[in-house]
């Protein structure tokens, strides 16, 4: 079986991921990470050098490679927007059990207001004067959609750590 871990930047699938591999004893990838390795640039430098749709077309190379040559005992981290192309959403559902990891904008706010300082979620800047919960609010509205379309199951991450989020898919899948 492979597991991939959805939801929006921020609410753990990294993480997530990490722990419930090391409860299954599987094998763990996080796709951000593979698209960093193979383009030897972070995913920050990838969108200011090739924009959004270059690391998108990087992205989604990388997970076709990943889901075609994995056969089982394997938890995949996507990245935030990987399934808002639908190819990219039909193979999850045909290759994976999708797991939506669902937060409140005000958590994913919170939790990512660090990495806001370091720049590193080149999405979420922006000079608007807009509040970080705002945009991370507009911004869920218009993916969740796809995070349901993709979704076997939800969890919803709020108060939870990576270990109880990752009991908590163990024990929903029954493995």
């Amino acid at each position: 079986m492979i597991i991939t871990l959805t939801g929006f930047m921020g609410c753990g699938k990294t993480s997530t991921g990490r722990a419930l591999g090391a409860l299954l004893s599987w094998g763990v990838i996080d796709l951000d990470a593979a698209v960093e390795s193979r383009a030897a640039k972070t995913v920050a430098e990838i969108f200011v050098q090739e924009g959004e749709d270059g690391f998108r077309a990087l992205e989604k190379e990388v997970l076709v490679e990943v889901l075609s040559r994995m056969d089982n005992n394997l938890v995949l981290s996507l990245g935030g927007g990987t399934i808002k192309d639908r190819d990219n959403l039909a193979l999850v559902k045909r290759s994976s059990k999708c797991i939506y990891l669902r937060a409140s904008a005000s958590s994913l706010a919170e939790w990512l207001s660090e990495d806001m300082a370091e720049k590193s979620r080149p999405l979420l800047n922006r000079g608007d004067g807009v509040s970080l919960e705002s945009h991370i609010a507009s911004m869920l509205k218009e993916r969740e959609p796809y995070y349901l379309a993709a979704a076997d199951e939800i969890v919803d991450v709020d108060g939870l750590d990576y270990d109880e989020t990752a009991l908590r898919i163990r024990k929903m899948l029954s493995i």
